[in-house]
C-alpha cells in the first residue's frame, strides 16, 4: 500500500503542477510513512486538507 500511496501523492493536475516547496511536503509525508493509516482512495484528500493547513498555520514552512 505504500507504493500505492506514493503514487497518488506524485499525481498532479495537467498544466497546473504543484509549486516545489508543496511536492516536498507531501513527498515528505510520503517517504517517511506518516500517510500509513489513510486509504489509497482518501490520499488525494487528505493531501488538500494537510496543504491547507499548512498554507493557514505554518506559511513560511512553504514559502
Amino acid at each position: 500500500d505504500k507504493g500505492a500511496r506514493n503514487v497518488e501523492i506524485l499525481k498532479q493536475p495537467q498544466y497546473t503542477p504543484f509549486p516545489v516547496e508543496k511536492q516536498v511536503a507531501i513527498i515528505y509525508l510520503g517517504t517517511q510513512g506518516l500517510l500509513r493509516e489513510v486509504a489509497v482512495s482518501k490520499v488525494k484528500e487528505f493531501e488538500a486538507h494537510f496543504l491547507t493547513e499548512m498554507e493557514n498555520k505554518l506559511p513560511d514552512v512553504l514559502a
